[in-house]
């Protein structure tokens, strides 16, 4: 499915059927507004973006 857009969740569209075993790196952090109606972004819509844990730094 290319193109999907993660419900919102997710800052940009991901290509699945491509990266569907790839983690991004980047995620929008939300909560659900009073209404219980919609996600809302915090830290200005930025996304917060960080490294992929590898197998080693697991151990």
């Amino acid at each position: 499915m290319p193109n999907y857009p993660g419900a919102g969740l997710t800052p940009t569209e991901v290509d699945l059927s491509t990266n569907y075993k790839e983690p991004n790196s980047c995620y929008s952090v939300v909560q659900v507004n009073p209404e219980g109606s919609e996600f809302v972004p915090l830290f200005n819509a930025a996304p917060l973006c960080g490294d992929p844990i590898t197998p080693e730094q697991m151990n």
